[in-house]
């Protein structure tokens, strides 16, 4: 007499032959996402994995003595092939988090530079930008970075800075979670941005670790985003960050100067007093408790005509900025009387 075959045994058929379709297109996601960033990231991820990977020796860095970090506005405003022995890592939206990790992982890996310059933006020191969407997701940091940026952020309840769940959105990235990709591939067709991103790390490699900022103008009187804010209220995750690479760079006996980028002309007559004031307080407190940095405590200006949008020097200003450096360094004079 036949056995009557379980009415369940088609579905669970069913419900496996699934499961395993859908494993093996994950498999195929996340080796082609891990493997293939060459071929579908857009130029402002293919310069996070170019920092990524040069902190990890897989492009040559020499050994410099002198070390930039910041973010976009450092990027843009100073010509890194006019200093000797130099190397750049500022990149787009980095805040004093990721020049910390990048300073350190630096230090693994070669000689303690002589001097190291951090202009740090007053707006990314109450806001991020490129946390998630760019350093975490291209693989900036470690799960040992990323433990420790969480123990010391849930140690104050009222920071907001990185969102309420840190540890789950870096395990998103990890996994490589489709949202996070989608649209870098989309815009690329999966493989044609390849040619284009080989020619733009070869260029940041002659550029010493700088990129060529795209769509800046001859000049820009637009307001920055320090115009908004009323206060100078900087994040406690921030500014621990920021004492971090002080104390780092003191310990380590490296010169350290600390500054903001220039601002347009048309931006600083907007800034609210109050910011201007509680800016200056917080860089002078600084000053105090680290008195071997050359901290600048104040916010300058250059004519509009220096600018490409409203917040990144053109090449006018590149030059201007870059020389004024340059002689600060050569004399010896870089403090506050200098500028």
């Amino acid at each position: 007499m036949p056995v009557e075959r379980s009415k369940s045994r088609p579905l669970l058929y069913f419900f496996r032959k699934v499961s395993l379709l859908i494993l093996f297109v994950y498999v195929f996601w996340f080796g082609y996402v891990e493997l293939m960033p060459d071929f579908y990231n857009e130029p402002n991820n293919t310069r996070w994995v170019f920092l990524t990977e040069s902190l990890d020796n897989k492009h040559f860095v020499p050994e410099v003595s002198l070390l930039f970090l910041g973010d976009s506005r450092t990027n843009a405003g100073i010509d890194f092939n006019r200093f000797t022995n130099a190397w750049s890592f500022a990149a787009g939206g980095a805040t004093n988090i990721e020049s910390y990790y990048a300073l350190t992982k630096f230090l693994e890996k070669h000689p303690k530079p002589d001097t190291v310059f951090i202009s740090v933006s007053p707006r990314f020191m109450s806001e991020t930008f490129a946390f998630y969407p760019y350093a975490v997701r291209n693989n900036f940091f470690t799960w040992e970075d990323i433990h420790e940026i969480n123990s010391l952020y849930t140690k104050n309840e009222t920071d907001t800075t990185l969102g309420d769940a840190l540890l789950f959105n870096y395990l998103l990235h990890k996994v490589r979670w489709v949202e996070y990709y989608q649209g870098d591939i989309s815009r690329n067709y999966g493989i044609r941005a390849y040619s284009a991103n080989k020619a733009m790390i070869a260029d940041m490699q002659k550029r010493r670790g700088g990129r060529d900022h795209p769509g800046l103008r001859n000049s820009c009187s637009d307001l920055n985003y320090e115009t908004n804010y009323k206060k100078f209220s900087p994040s406690p995750i921030l500014s621990e960050y920021l004492q971090k690479t002080l104390k780092l760079c003191t310990d380590s006996s490296i010169v350290l100067i600390c500054e903001a980028m220039p601002m347009n002309q048309s931006s600083v007559k907007n800034l609210h007093p109050e910011f201007v004031s509680q800016y200056q307080l917080y860089m002078q407190d600084l000053q105090k408790k680290f008195p071997n940095v050359l901290i600048i405590d104040s916010l300058s200006a250059y004519p509009d005509s220096c600018f490409g949008d409203d917040s990144h020097l053109n090449s006018r200003g590149r030059a201007q900025f870059t020389s004024e450096l340059i002689s600060r360094l050569i004399h010896k004079s870089y403090d506050k009387r200098s500028l």
